[in-house]
């Protein structure tokens, strides 16, 4: 018998629910909601066309299952039901409804698990930082690390600029962009790009050393409240931008920038011969190394499930190459060492000079 289930985000036409069970793990489980989907609170923003259930795996008993299939790294497969034991990680997929069961100390990562289900709508992520310039939507793909948090910072300070997301931005094939409002991870090194939130916030990093690392598990054990940050802390862009500054509406692609780290370069540099094949195949190769493991996972949980891998690709491949036909698409080639700041501005500059 299954718990209530509460109503907590609506991204994009999936609800994502979760179930009422015991109270700690309540508490451990929407906290990591809110640190992958906080600025997804509003429900009201379109109607609910899918479902993910997220439930707790405690009341999830493999013993009672009968037979199972072993996958590779001894994940199981029951029927319509994949398992991963050591991750303490469950998923059963169906037409618009995906049930996930989860350990209140597994890392789970919910990108993964809405990608599953908006592939049935025929859409998918882009591992991109995304703006709209005067209703002109324009696509930066990257791998992570360029620069695309800094650039966003810079680049929402121009009047006609809205911000879509810095990191994920969800694409269909008719080349709509739709706003993503993951929260930005924010390392020590962006203190400078934001000045005003961390003037308001106290945030104290510390190095993910072994003792740290320790004494972080200890305080968790302990059920001990932890102010410190071990890496990055997720920060809603809604606490970082005024809220004129984000855009609401999904926006039609116009312009796609490709961002690359070039060595022995001394400035950015300019390539304007890219096809839209080139630019399917570099966001695809961005998707599978960001996207690595949903792409294990889902590989593992197609073949119990008698269908293949390669129509999920193709999948991927359309939406990409028919947003990409017939737009602006050009690469801006990075020096390897330089400035974040400087970086910033720099791609600043270029994007509004070729948008506007």
């Amino acid at each position: 018998m299954f718990n209530k289930i509460v109503l907590k985000y609506n991204v994009h036409g999936i609800g994502i629910y979760i179930e009422k069970s015991d109270k700690f793990w309540n508490k451990i489980v929407e906290s990591k909601l809110a640190n992958q989907l906080s600025g997804f609170e509003d429900s009201s923003g379109s109607l609910i066309c899918q479902k993910m259930i997220i439930r707790d795996y405690a009341n999830f008993r493999i013993q009672d299952l009968g037979k199972g299939v072993f996958t590779s790294e001894n994940c199981l497969y029951f029927k319509d039901l994949f398992i991963d034991p050591k991750a303490k990680i469950a998923f059963k997929l169906g037409a618009n409804i995906l049930e996930l069961w989860v350990d209140r100390n597994a890392w789970f990562s919910i990108p993964y698990m809405l990608q599953i289900l908006f592939i049935q709508r025929n859409l998918a992520f882009v591992h991109a930082a995304a703006i709209s310039i005067n209703g002109k939507g324009v696509l930066l793909p990257a791998f992570g690390g360029v620069g695309k948090t800094a650039f966003i910072s810079e680049v929402a300070k121009a009047h006609s600029v809205k911000i879509l997301g810095d990191d994920l931005i969800l694409m269909d094939q008719r080349a709509f962009l739709y706003p993503y409002y993951r929260p930005f991870c924010l390392y020590s090194y962006h203190k400078d790009l934001f000045p005003d939130f961390f003037k308001c916030h106290k945030v104290i990093y510390k190095k993910p050393t072994l003792l740290n690392r320790a004494l972080r598990k200890l305080k968790y054990v302990l059920k001990v409240r932890d102010y410190s940050v071990y890496g990055y802390i997720p920060v809603s862009p809604f606490k970082l931008f005024d809220q004129s500054k984000i855009e609401r509406t999904k926006i039609p692609l116009t312009h796609i920038f490709l961002l690359r780290k070039i060595r022995n370069i001394s400035k950015p540099m300019i390539c304007n011969s890219i096809s839209p094949e080139f630019a399917t195949n570099f966001c695809i190769s961005v998707f599978i190394q960001e996207f690595s493991g949903l792409l294990k996972v889902i590989s593992n949980f197609l073949i119990q499930e008698g269908r293949g891998f390669l129509p999920i690709c193709e999948s991927f491949l359309n939406i990409y190459y028919r947003s990409f036909r017939d737009k602006v698409i050009k690469a801006i080639d990075i020096p390897e060492e330089i400035e974040i700041k400087k970086t910033a501005l720099l791609l600043k500059e270029i994007v509004l000079q070729m948008v506007d």
